[in-house]
């Protein structure tokens, strides 16, 4: 059935639809403030967004900006520490800090899919939560030890 104009419900009407039928999906509300911004692939990120780091199948890897790359087993973890720094706002200034018998791993908070590295370390045994709490409130230099084999 066709609907004439007058027809089609008030909620069809709303900037958003209107818009994805003229602009297609990718449609954003516009507005005064919005007109000069940048889209988000223009926009420069995050120095601490740059660090990558990811979870697959139990292995954790780290792509740092300049291209290094490190990874290691979630059950080879000695010690999960989170060092905080008083260089902040400039300057990264909370850091995740992965030890393995053989290496570790150092990446900010902020770092891309730090969300889902966080939900996977959060797993371990006896994670301390209280220790992440205090390290996300400190503003000085320290060391938090959230998590140590034993």
């Amino acid at each position: 059935m066709i609907r004439k104009l007058g027809e089609i419900p008030h909620s069809f009407y709303t900037p958003d639809v209107i818009g994805n039928a003229f602009f297609g999906a990718k449609y954003k509300r516009m507005s005064i403030f919005n007109i000069f911004r940048r889209t988000k692939r223009e926009r420069k990120l995050n120095p601490e967004s740059k660090w990558i780091v990811s979870i697959i199948n139990g292995i954790i890897s780290l792509t740092e900006p300049d291209g290094n790359e490190s990874d290691c087993i979630i059950s080879e973890i000695e010690k999960v520490i989170i060092e905080t720094t008083d260089q902040g706002p400039f300057y990264p200034d909370v850091w995740w800090k992965i030890f393995t018998d053989e290496k570790v791993l150092i990446f900010p908070e902020g770092a891309t899919g730090e969300l889902e590295f966080f939900t996977e370390i959060q797993k371990l045994p006896e994670f301390n939560n209280e220790e992440l709490a205090k390290s996300m409130s400190s503003t000085s230099n320290n060391l938090f030890v959230c998590w140590s084999k034993k």
